[in-house]
């Protein structure tokens, strides 16, 4: 998933702090009508993932939560660069989630929002990954649904795209999930069946944006923008932005046509946006080019001769092989400039002894044999593989290990072994920032953790004192503990609030009388001494005529529960939920659960269970 910027300061939420699936909650990256996505530290692996945790309502329909569990399978199966991969699906305490992969980076919406097109070939990547994302999901008879800006990751460091929330909310008919208005494909505009075809068409409105920075279709109102999709004319990408051709004229139309029986496969999208990117032209090397010859051309299909670029690396590539022959012949060997300041010539030595590959970040390179290395390029290795001895032995130094790939990048960058050490100094910076954020994540999970301590201790003193009517206030704005299930908490949050409301009117109800005597809640009370009611500050009672208190520190729980038996009903479902309640937050277990039962035996409407089910988790 996506590290969002704004997320360090999102707002608490249900989940944050617990323990869930194995995984501390930390700060929400997003929410949806139907999920909270989370950023989670996945313990037994002590790694970063996130997770997404399906809410209440839907985690609790038998149908909403079999779809979530087998769509969430079937992507999991999905082993695809462009596709954040599903982890696994797990049920704890009552909720659904899904582990994923982190992905930190931005959002293709948190990049579009300034209105301008992105760079042509930046563009072309984007919606090509995205293509090939959809192809791969397609394949597995997995549809998104929801395909936009939002749920396109650009992953930081890289030009790797990655498509997240993969149809997770489950059909239309369960989820009312069909897609963002400025994104739906017309059939879903109509409320009709949406498949692969409409996530091709969302592809489209994408690809649509970030070639001239608008969108196709826009309204005042929803209902306008639907009605836009189904009805109104393209506007051809050409005429907005003035730098395209007409090629890029005939893909939008391609992917974005209204009828989906006309509308490309995800597969055939690749092979028309595929010669586009190749050309890397604004004009898209005309509409031949985007049509890939005649008509479109599935992915794979044999072409009748080798392509311009395959010829053109051909040549280059011999170019460079009678370069490196007359270097290693010649009199007075010297490398071969490229004309532009950038490292000379790379091509290996063909007999024995020739340099290794060396294959580093993402970038191989073929160093010279050292006989003719450049000594430039001889003193740019040799710093290179010193960083790279002591990043070996000083494993996880990021900060420090980024410094001295710098250093190297600086003063030798005009070499490959440069060009990589800025690679490696890009991606150990990435690394220290990710390290710093972790270890500011968890410092804020461990402060969190020490004030849900420290406000359960609260609570638990307020019990203490019978003053339950405090306790409902602290528990208001509280969450569950570690071994505490989200459920047991919300039971336990209902047993405060009903004593807050009926302890004091009970128990002063129940020995208004003035016949129970003080020594059940105080055993040396003297012997004419009774209880004539309870207040926040203690027990009141009465020796003839003169009153006296017994401050809740000195009754203990037995003994509240021996006044309370002596004017509780027990025979009847009330007064035996009562109890039952008020035992469970004395810490009377036994008695509670005794209560419990008896209120089910004494039941003759078949409403006990109903009201327990309200108040315990089984």
């Amino acid at each position: 998933m996506p590290q969002n910027p704004s997320a360090g300061a999102a707002s608490a939420h249900p989940f944050l702090g617990v323990t869930l699936a194995r995984c501390k909650v930390g700060e929400a990256i997003g929410q949806g009508r139907t999920s909270w996505v989370c950023r989670a530290h996945y313990e037994p692996l002590d790694r970063e993932i996130a997770i997404k945790i399906l809410s209440g309502e839907f985690a609790e329909t038998a149908e909403i939560r079999d779809h979530f569990q087998g769509e969430a399978r079937a992507i999991a199966r999905l082993d695809h660069e462009n596709v954040v991969k599903v982890l696994d699906v797990v049920e704890d305490e009552g909720h659904l989630c899904i582990l994923m992969e982190y992905v930190a980076g931005q959002t293709l919406q948190e990049r579009l929002t300034d209105g301008e097109p992105l760079p042509l070939k930046k563009a072309l990547r984007i919606a090509l990954q995205t293509a090939r994302a959809l192809e791969a999901a397609h394949a597995e008879s997995v549809v998104h649904r929801d395909v936009k800006p939002a749920n396109i990751i650009l992953a930081a460091g890289s030009e790797t795209v990655k498509v997240v929330d993969f149809g997770l909310a489950g059909p239309k008919a369960l989820a009312n999930r069909a897609g963002t208005p400025l994104y739906m494909s017309p059939e879903a505009c109509q409320g009709k069946r949406i498949d692969e075809k409409s996530d091709v068409y969302a592809l489209g409105v994408c690809l649509y944006q970030m070639l001239t920075g608008k969108l196709p279709y826009t309204g005042k109102t929803v209902k306008a923008i639907l009605q836009a999709h189904i009805a109104a004319e393209l506007v051809p990408p050409s005429e907005v932005n003035s730098a395209l051709g007409t090629a890029f004229d005939d893909v939008a139309k391609k992917l974005m046509i209204a009828s989906k029986g006309y509308r490309p496969s995800a597969g055939e999208a690749v092979a028309l946006l595929e010669p586009l990117l190749e050309s890397g032209k604004p004009g898209g090397g005309g509409r031949g080019a985007a049509r890939g010859g005649k008509g479109r051309r599935p992915r794979g299909a044999q072409k009748s001769g080798p392509s311009t670029g395959v010829i053109i690396a051909a040549v280059v590539g011999l170019i460079a092989v009678i370069a490196g022959v007359l270097m290693i012949m010649g009199d007075d060997p010297k490398p071969t400039d490229t004309g532009n300041g950038d490292a000379p010539s790379t091509a290996p030595e063909t007999g024995a002894g020739a340099g290794g590959v060396s294959t580093t970040g993402g970038t191989t390179t073929t160093p010279l044999p050292k006989s003719v290395e450049d000594p430039r390029a001889a003193a740019a290795r040799t710093a290179f593989e010193a960083v790279e001895a002591w990043a070996k032995d000083n494993p996880k130094q990021w900060e420090d290990e980024a410094g001295r790939w710098e250093i190297v990048a600086r003063d030798h960058a005009a070499t490959p072994h440069g060009t990589q050490a800025g690679e490696k100094a890009t991606y150990a910076r990435e690394r220290a920032k990710q390290e710093a954020e972790i270890a500011e994540r968890r410092q804020e999970l461990a402060e969190v953790e020490a004030r849900t301590k420290a406000r359960r201790d609260e609570i638990t003193a307020a019990l203490k004192l019978f003053d339950f009517a405090t306790a409902k206030k602290l528990a208001a704005s509280h969450t569950n503990i570690e071994g505490e299930t989200i459920q047991e908490w919300r039971a336990k949050r209902r047993r405060i609030g009903y004593l807050a409301d009926e302890f004091q009117r009970r128990t002063n109800e129940g020995v208004a009388d003035g016949r129970i005597s003080a020594s059940v809640v105080k055993a040396d009370a003297g012997g004419d001494e009774v209880v004539v009611g309870v207040d926040d500050k203690g027990v009141q009672t009465k020796a003839g005529d003169l009153p006296r208190q017994i401050d809740w520190q000195f009754v203990t729980a037995d003994a509240m529960w021996d006044l309370t038996r002596k004017f509780v009903s027990q025979s009847n479902v009330d007064g035996n939920v009562y109890l039952a309640i008020l035992a469970a937050e004395l810490g009377l277990a036994k008695q509670s659960s005794n209560h419990r039962q008896v209120a089910e035996m004494v039941d003759r409407q078949g409403v006990a269970k109903d009201i327990l089910r309200d108040y315990f988790v089984d």
